[in-house]
């Protein structure tokens, strides 16, 4: 199916043209239906608030969508990924209609029964089961939906800033609600055009007063990030330090300003990242060098203590299946986020995975961090490495030791994710601290969990990475422990997708192994494929 079929289909489905349910018909029908009853409960009225504020956040993006494949701007990955999710919003918004007309006709058929009182027991279970299961699915629906609808950014031209304006225009009058999707997308947009931002020509602005140092609240055992507090607030910020060492060139400092500015703008609950507040720099007073650099991000309010994944594997805390899978669905979209931004992570293990716990949840929230080794997907990374073994186990086998062999791809962030969510699955830590007093001093060793591997993990093993494949057998090793294992606690999906990440960049693997960094140089189709088949796939996994 070509794009320009895909995208007249996606119009004609979006405009609820005949023989098709559009997505707006059915979600209007389903809330005007489930309106005659809001006033029966209060249960109900708050979920029937719910339901209309998903929708309506879907509705700006799905009309905006409409605007772009209407003018044929689509390409043809992204157009069918967006068809195929809307026919799923069809589905589920048909169920859900059907139902709740059911439950209509048994009340417009009792003439005793008052319009807005008094729907009966079992027809006020249809509807709330029927709101419940809307509520849920529209979510997940969207967990899948608003990654491929990111991925716009990537699009070049003038087309898409133009439909941008005149889409926030039409929306001037709306909820904050319905503006908030275009708005992020706008701000992103600007952040990512230097012509049209005139904050890139004027770096002073995103530099924070180091006069003003924030104190220092929580160290953070296990990473380099450190939780601080403005002077006379109770503001949490989160402060990561940028290792000089890596900093090759002039180029490194425009990509860290440029990843922040565009990280200003971002929805911290949708992306999974942190917004950023600024940068930290300091020089030395008389050469003028710079000394230290930090990226400064904004904390959410909670009231316990963030900690870093590896602290909690480390802590061996019980944690439900259920709270668990729930960790792999924010981290997935998290790495999406990252490459719809035009970056690759480079840095995707568990030190930079921060969580945010919760009163009645030890995981919480979780945001990716670690961003101070990225790097633009329009500049080529530089090939030198070291030989760390706790470092190396989540980088691809190409990417390993001193002297690295390939130029960073998305699939390498792949690769690490899919080390990751073996970890979260075996809920243990591959990496162990054996003297955790003082975490920052301590030496770590292989955990239990890589007991199986067929060589003990050193740094030795890494300083000739690639003098005749000495490191293969990692990535082997590690596959074979996910289909050993995983499928008993985790089941086979998950089993599926874990593996899938470990062999993208195997010429075997039909998902990720045919791209090239040539062929994906916009990201998007890449985007899309990950999106389908480990984004939706960890999405639908319900334990």
């Amino acid at each position: 199916m070509s794009a320009e079929t895909i995208s007249f289909s996606f119009v004609e489905s979006a405009r609820g043209i005949p023989r098709t349910y559009s997505a707006f018909r059915l979600a209007n029908k389903a809330l005007s239906t489930c309106k005659a009853y809001q006033h029966a409960e209060e249960d109900l009225e708050k979920k029937v608030a719910i339901v209309e504020t998903v929708w309506v956040k879907l509705e700006t993006q799905l009309k905006f969508l409409r605007r772009i494949a209407n003018q044929g701007h689509l390409k043809d990955e992204l157009a069918q990924c967006h068809f195929t999710l809307l026919q799923k919003l069809n589905g589920t918004l048909l169920q859900a209609v059907s139902q709740l007309e059911m439950a209509a006709r048994s009340i417009e058929s009792n003439p005793r029964a008052p319009k807005f009182f008094k729907i009966g027991k079992w027809r006020y279970a249809v509807i709330k089961k029927t709101l419940d299961t809307l509520m849920v699915e529209l979510e997940a629906w969207q967990g899948r939906f608003d990654p491929s609808w990111y991925l716009i950014i990537l699009m070049s031209g003038s087309v898409l800033d133009r439909v941008l304006v005149e889409s926030h225009e039409k929306q001037t009058t709306a909820s904050s609600a319905a503006v908030g999707p275009l708005d992020n997308m706008r701000a992103l947009r600007r952040a990512i055009d230097a012509e049209h931002s005139i904050a890139m020509r004027n770096p002073d602005r995103l530099d924070l007063d180091v006069g003003q140092l924030f104190h220092e609240t929580n160290i953070m055992p296990y990473t380099t990030a450190k939780v601080m507090v403005r002077p006379g607030s109770s503001e949490r910020l989160i402060t990561e330090p940028v290792d000089l060492s890596t900093v090759v060139n002039s180029q490194s400092i425009s990509d860290i300003e440029r990843l922040v500015r565009r990280l200003q703008h971002i929805d911290p609950d949708t992306f999974g990242i942190l917004q950023c507040e600024g940068i930290l720099r300091k020089t030395d007073a008389q050469s003028g060098r710079l000394t230290a650099l930090h990226v400064v991000y904004r904390a959410p309010f909670t009231t316990q203590p963030p900690r870093t994944l590896r602290q909690l594997l480390l802590s061996q805390t019980d944690v439900s299946l259920s709270a668990i899978i729930n960790l792999p669905k924010q981290l997935v979209r998290s790495v999406s986020y990252i490459h719809a931004c035009d970056f690759v992570h480079k840095n995707i293990r568990p030190r930079n995975i921060l969580l945010f716990p919760s009163s009645d949840c030890p995981i919480g929230s979780a945001y990716l961090l670690g961003l101070t080794q990225f790097r633009s997907l329009a500049h080529h990374t530089n090939l030198l490495g070291d030989p760390a073994w706790h470092r190396n186990l989540y980088r691809h086998p190409a990417r390993q030791g001193l002297r690295i062999l390939d130029s960073y791809v998305m699939q390498h962030d792949i690769y690490s994710l899919g080390v990751c969510l073996l970890e979260i699955g075996l809920w243990r830590s591959l990496v162990w601290y054996p003297t955790m007093e003082n975490a920052s001093l301590a030496v770590p060793v292989p955990g239990l969990a890589l007991a199986s591997l067929r060589n003990v993990l050193t740094d030795k093993v890494f300083e000739r990475a690639h003098v005749g494949n000495r490191t293969g057998w990692i990535k082997e090793d590690l596959v074979g422990m996910a289909k050993k294992l995983l499928p008993a606690r985790m089941g086979d999906m998950y089993t599926r997708i874990v593996e899938n990440c470990l062999t993208c960049l195997d010429e075997g693997n039909e998902d990720f192994g045919a791209f090239t960094e040539e062929e994906g140089v916009d990201g998007v189709a890449l985007g899309v494929r990950y999106i389908e088949k480990i984004l939706s796939g960890v999405t639908d996994i319900n334990l």
